[in-house]
């Protein structure tokens, strides 16, 4: 209780008890039983009924106060949709209160926007991948002279770009749907299985060796199938034709896994691996070549919101070698 409040209180029981006082008298008649003259009683309740008003209007002030900045804060929000804090004082409980739902709003609007920007780039690998299949697909039967395919791989041309679409349009559902995120069981074997699918149909001349055990982690499936994605796609992108990637999921106990992506790319450079897993920072050695920076950071984002951790270091054909700790439980 503040000061305030106590003091208002206090002089609230002196008025009761003065007035009860007169109340006696008035009722007996009996001057002398009160022990004290009635014009003290008169004056004495009068002066802390004075108190109590005055008391009762410097209280009513700083709420008429509060409620003011309040009202004018929220026609900010609705105007301009600004949600900085308003300055509070420390016996404002509304304020604060108020200040924290701000903050929360904050906080969502970042999250939406930092999705919105991880959509847009992992949008790019399956558009480009799409266009070049369809590409090929069109050439084959170009001014009117079809070129030779073997029906196998025609037919694997077809089911890559139906893949293709699908992942495409997965995408599109998560960036029409932005109010996603809800955290639930997954097959996080699945995950890196399906990634590896992708992969495969990007850079059919890297291989893509695979090995899982089943685990369920809680968390939202299309973040880390996105985080996944993007770790695995990093390492086909970077092995040169004919190199080889293995990813490897493996129980450490009953809580944790370990998943392992190891690449034969050129690797990462000592000095830059604290820095590789940064939004948009790109290595000097690889800034001439397409890309954002920002395909790493979702990786870690998407560890680290399940609870788990990631780092770099070297494979052994000279490469990256990814390792990724996430909590969970066999499948």
């Amino acid at each position: 209780m503040t000061f305030r409040r106590l003091a208002s209180a206090v002089v609230v029981v002196l008025a009761l008890g003065a007035w009860s006082l007169m109340a006696a008298w008035l009722l007996t008649g009996d001057v002398e039983d009160l022990g004290c003259p009635p014009f003290l009683l008169v004056g004495g309740g009068a002066l802390v009924t004075l108190v109590v008003g005055l008391s009762v209007a410097f209280s009513a002030a700083p709420g008429r106060a509060s409620a003011r900045r309040l009202r004018e804060s929220m026609e900010r929000v609705a105007d301009t949709g600004d949600l900085r804090p308003i300055p509070e004082t420390p016996d404002e409980g509304l304020t604060r209160s108020f200040n924290h739902m701000l903050a929360s709003l904050q906080e969502s609007r970042v999250r939406q926007e930092r999705r919105i920007t991880e959509l847009g780039h992992d949008l790019r690998n399956p558009l480009t991948a799409l266009r070049v299949n369809v590409e090929l697909l069109l050439s084959l039967h170009r001014d009117d002279r079809p070129r030779a395919l073997p029906p196998e791989e025609h037919r694997e041309l077809e089911r890559d770009v139906l893949t293709q679409l699908d992942e495409f349009a997965g995408l599109i559902d998560e960036l029409v749907d932005l109010s996603g995120g809800a955290a639930g069981p997954v097959r996080f074997d699945a995950v890196v299985e399906t990634a590896c699918e992708r992969a495969r149909c990007r850079r059919g001349d890297v291989e893509v060796q695979v090995t899982t055990t089943p685990w369920l982690v809680r968390g939202d499936g299309g973040a880390l199938g996105r985080g996944v994605t993007n770790l695995v796609d990093n390492a086909v992108k970077w092995s040169p034709s004919g190199g080889v990637v293995r990813v490897r999921l493996t129980r450490d106990g009953d809580r944790r896994a370990t998943l392992t992506v190891a690449d034969s790319g050129p690797g990462v450079d000592p000095g830059e691996r604290d820095r590789i897993f940064d939004r948009f920072y790109r290595p000097p050695d690889v800034r001439n070549t397409p890309g954002s920076g920002l395909g790493l950071a979702i990786v870690k984002e998407a560890v680290e919101d399940i609870g788990g951790d990631i780092d770099v270091g070297e494979s052994g054909d000279g490469g990256a070698l990814f390792t990724a700790r996430v909590p969970g439980s066999p499948g």
